[in-house]
């Protein structure tokens, strides 16, 4: 294997210099590009570290909080990003095994350059950056291992085993198909104890996972679960084009194909490839997939077609011909994300005068929007103002159902967000933008209130009135009035079918207490009737509902069956 002293020695100035400059370039393009939506999210993150999030494990978190120490603004939330992408490259370089000759480098660099996914995080943060690095340092511990399985390559193993988790659930699937690809680690307990060593080093995101009730797998395994739509799949399969480039896959498509594993590690590389493609087209019947979901198989494209490419002309010439001439229309495309000059608009592009023109309308006063993390997301990095995402039955959990920022909002006058005019919205214009909100004063959270029912010796008729006993739990920490001055609650029942159709019943309750106390229950009797039309499975949820407020599910879902 060569050593990174090698490639410092002979190449260093090409290698320094091609180096430097893709550090430089991810640089620039992280401070004058717009934050993203996800960004955002992610860097309300870094501002409440902690051992998980709702939808990913922490290591982004702590990668933008870091930034944010040395840096403000975009810059501070993307510095890591384009830091730990220097390491990542220097560790595929060193995976593909070969002389460090001019050639050698200037293959690399065209086709590590050509991924688009690999340059988008270099500049993007999110998840993804992380993982990457991670994983090319398991696959360096893994290629260690299986030459030698010392105590020092044990340890590299689990502790890359377990960065690649703390930075994103995918890396399962990593690890798994690595393992597939050499069954025989299952007979060496060395592996085993690189394992546990590596759930050791996991045991306070585990923690932290049972204390919350385990979110992330609840959201990942059960609640993205929809139904095959042909589209999507067709979707997936063009998006996997345009982020791995088509003429970078096209090459691999070529030695995956020509070239036959030489060792346990290509073999794994090709398990790696053949794994992520195969896993997501498959769950595309299970619902929508985003394309970059299979970036981490990029790590071994650039292994294997950089490899072959070294022995095999013909590669070689398309590598420069075809490949090289496509990063002018990559460093186009990233031109046109810092400078909103088309007619093409994007999530970096418009949000930020626009979020500041929205806190100029607000002022400080605290804002509630509803079914989406991304505007809030922004608005608070922008504005740097309070701001609570509030999500209904028609939508998911976020991060912020955990923060619960709204608590933070009680007895206060809020703005409430809407997407468009309604009676109770006020529209007001400012800077080319026109925003609809609504003032609320004494403002009362009401999404955890809990409520328990027993539907088991319930008839659910067509056309008929049921009457469900139910019973009220005030998980919050203060007073809530179900009849309160601004925000009085009342019930609906939302029944959805097999077609992910919503329909709202209204319900009326008869509660023995109006006002219940902190961690206070009672018990009451729902009455709803069910439309006439209705008729088979649905799921069906009791929600709670505020004037100028979304329902909000006060249960999970239930099963039921209307005849």
């Amino acid at each position: 294997m060569v050593s990174f002293s090698r490639i410092l020695s002979a190449e260093r100035f090409l290698f320094l210099k091609l180096l430097l400059a893709w550090f430089a370039l991810n640089i620039l393009q992280a401070a004058f590009t717009e934050i993203g939506n996800d960004e955002a999210y992610y860097w309300i993150y870094s501002q409440y570290l902690a051992w998980g999030y709702y939808d990913h494990p922490p290591m982004v978190g702590l990668v933008i909080y870091l930034g944010t120490l040395l840096f403000d603004g975009e810059l501070g939330v993307r510095f890591f990003t384009a830091l730990i992408q220097l390491p990542f490259l220097l560790i595929i370089f060193k995976l593909i095994d070969a002389e460090p000759t001019k050639k050698a480098i200037w293959l690399f660099f065209t086709v590590a350059f050509s991924v688009v996914m690999i340059q988008a995080y270099g500049f993007i943060s999110a998840p993804d950056g992380p993982m990457l690095l991670f994983a090319a340092l398991f696959l360096l511990a893994y290629k260690r291992f299986i030459e030698r399985d010392s105590t020092g390559n044990i340890l590299l193993l689990g502790l890359s085993m377990a960065l690649m988790l703390y930075s994103k659930y995918h890396g399962v699937l990593f690890i798994g198909f690595v393992v597939l690809s050499n069954l025989r680690l299952l007979l060496n307990y060395k592996f085993y104890i690189s394992g546990v060593f590596a759930l050791a080093l996991l045991s306070p995101h585990i923690a932290w996972q049972v204390n919350n009730g385990f979110p992330s797998i609840s959201y990942h395994l059960f609640q993205r679960s929809s139904f095959f739509h042909l589209d999507y799949f067709l979707e997936f399969l063009a998006n996997q084009l345009a982020v791995f480039n088509p003429l970078t896959l096209g090459a691999l498509f070529y030695v995956l194909f020509k070239r036959k594993a030489h060792d346990l590690f290509e073999r794994a590389l090709v398990f790696i490839i053949v794994g992520f493609f195969v896993f997501f087209t498959l769950s595309n019947f299970k619902g929508y997939v985003n394309p970059h979901w299979t970036v981490a198989l990029s790590i071994a494209l650039v292994i294997l077609v950089v490899r072959e490419a070294l022995v095999n002309e013909k590669l070689s010439r398309f590598t420069v011909k075809w490949i090289a001439p496509s990063l002018v229309l990559l460093m186009v495309a990233r031109f046109f994300l810092i400078f909103d000059i088309l007619p093409i608009k994007t999530e970096w592009h418009g949000h930020k005068q626009r979020m500041l023109s929205l806190k100029e309308v607000v002022n400080e006063t605290p804002l509630v929007v509803f079914n989406q993390f991304q505007l809030p997301s922004k608005y608070m990095f922008y504005a740097q103002q309070p701001v609570h995402s509030l999500g209904g039955v028609r939508y998911r959990d976020t991060q912020f159902d955990i923060w619960q920022f709204d608590e933070q909002f009680r007895n206060d006058t809020v703005m409430v967000l809407s997407s468009s005019q309604n009676k109770h919205a006020t529209r007001y214009s400012k800077n080319g933008y026109d925003f609809f909100l609504t003032k609320v004063s004494d403002f009362q959270p009401y999404k955890n209130i809990k409520v328990q029912v027993d539907t088991a010796s319930i008839a659910f008729v067509a056309g008929e009135t049921v009457q469900l006993p139910i019973r009220i739990f005030n998980t919050y920490g203060h007073n809530f009035n179900f009849s309160h001055s601004t925000m009085p609650v009342s019930f609906t029942v939302v029944f959805n079918n097999s077609y992910k159709v919503f329909k709202t019943t209204k319900a009326t309750a008869e509660l023995s207490t109006i006002v219940l106390a902190p961690n206070e229950s009672t018990e009451g009797i729902l009455s709803f009737s069910i439309p006439s039309n209705y008729s088979g499975e649905y799921k069906m949820w009791v929600c709670l509902k505020a004037p100028n407020f979304i329902e909000t599910t006060a249960t999970p879902y239930i099963q039921v069956n209307v005849k």
